[in-house]
């Protein structure tokens, strides 16, 4: 009796084994596939304004630029050397620090009389009242 259960025990140990082993080789091909595609695995770890900012990135620096960046950028996530999520103000620093300063787009909003407008139209507004007085 004690063979059969050493059989099944065996056999046992060689299922989970081989479950352990599927699991793994899994991971690392998840891993893998991260590893080939930098771009989507930084895109995915990113927060809130992050994701215009890196388009922005991409739409004002060459190619070769942005893929280098991205690709370094991703590693360092892996390691861990990067917080993740990568929150906004942390990507602007990595490039300024980098030397890429990336141009943002901006807006001035003017509040008077608890109405906020734009700004070109708050001096629309005033240049019509200058010239109609």
């Amino acid at each position: 009796m004690s063979e059969s259960t050493d059989i099944e025990f065996e056999n046992i140990k060689r299922r989970m084994l081989a479950k352990l082993q599927k699991k793994i080789a899994s991971s690392e091909g998840v891993q893998h596939r991260e590893e080939l595609n930098p771009e989507k695995y930084v895109e995915n770890n990113l927060e809130g304004k992050a994701v215009e900012i890196l388009e922005y990135f991409k739409q004002q620096y060459p190619n070769n630029v942005y893929k280098a960046v991205v690709e370094a950028i991703a590693k360092a996530m892996m390691r861990g050397v990067i917080p993740k999520p990568l929150d906004a103000v942390t990507l602007y620093n990595i490039l300024l620090n980098l030397g890429l300063r990336v141009r943002l787009p901006s807006r001035i909003y003017v509040a008077k009389k608890g109405e906020v407008k734009d700004f070109s139209e708050y001096l629309r507004e005033k240049l019509s009242e200058e010239s109609g007085t």
